[in-house]
């Protein structure tokens, strides 16, 4: 890998879905008045509640079809940017990692960052496809997606990527689910040597970034840390199981097939959906 040069840059963390960026852009987002006076933007502009991440902005990015300087979210951000002074900054959007197959769009936002002075760079956390494709499922299925779970796996398995069809305010979607085929696409359009690629862990994520980026983040590690993360991993841990669970149950064809139904099968699941349900909001109140 090259060398970073000292030039100021914009570090795009793209992802993949699964890979703890919630949990990193939430303590990014608690500190942001305390990175900025260390001359590290985390922009406010476009950050989706619960205001941690910046995937409102690739939303729009990806919906939009039209030159990124023509969305106003956009054209927010780079005032933001231009108006910091800062000569990093980080943006964090893993619904970017959806413009895998998008080099133009991708192209446009490298170019008009470029154009205010910044070097762009890419962090990339990878996650291998046997772990990711099943903690994506759950994710879909509680957003309400209905393909199920052996469907969803044989696409994944078959092609490296899952369609999935609209969901109320979700337009259809086209999931990668092979890691290798993302980071060539984000390696064409930003170059190899601006491209860092992150191995997911389950545990000692923040940790991990901070080490192995420590060329752009200075001396942010005392900030960021795992330990509030690590301090609730027990209830994390019960509560993806729950998650896990309940969407086994809501993916299954029998779910499918009995869910509006009156027969013994259908109570028998409904209740179990119930169940579940109720202890996973139990779990979230605590």
């Amino acid at each position: 890998m090259a060398a970073v040069t000292q030039d100021p840059v914009a570090l795009l963390h793209v992802g993949m879905h699964k890979t703890g960026t919630t949990s990193f852009q939430a303590q990014l987002s608690a500190h942001d008045a305390e990175l900025l006076e260390g001359g590290l933007l985390y922009p406010s502009t476009s950050r989706e509640n619960p205001s941690v991440s910046h995937n409102l902005l690739a939303k729009e990015l990806l919906a939009a079809r039209r030159h990124p300087m023509q969305i106003r979210c956009v054209r927010d951000l780079f005032a933001e940017i231009s108006a910091s002074g800062c000569d990093r900054v980080f943006i964090s959007f893993e619904e970017l990692s959806m413009a895998w197959d998008r080099p133009a769009l991708l192209d446009a936002l490298r170019v008009e960052l470029e154009q205010v002075g910044y070097r762009v760079h890419v962090l990339f956390s990878r996650r291998e496809a046997e772990s990711f494709v099943p903690a994506l499922y759950g994710t879909l299925v509680r957003m309400g997606m209905g393909i199920p779970r052996e469907d969803f796996e044989r696409q994944a398995r078959e092609t490296g990527r899952v369609v999935v069809p609209r969901m109320g305010v979700w337009p259809k979607r086209v999931h990668c689910t092979d890691p290798d085929e993302m980071i060539e696409s984000f390696s064409a359009v930003f170059g190899a040597d601006r491209l860092h690629v992150v191995d997911y862990t389950s545990s000692g994520m923040v940790a991990r970034i901070m080490e192995t980026q420590a060329w752009f983040f200075r001396d942010e590690a005392a900030l960021l840390s795992d330990e509030d993360r690590e301090n609730v991993s027990g209830d994390l841990a019960s509560r993806r199981r729950l998650e896990n669970l309940l969407a086994d149950v809501q993916g299954s064809r029998v779910w499918r097939a009995t869910a509006w139904t009156r027969s013994p099968t259908a109570r028998r699941i409904r209740g179990t959906s119930v169940r579940l349900a109720s202890r996973l909001r139990a779990s979230s109140s605590s």
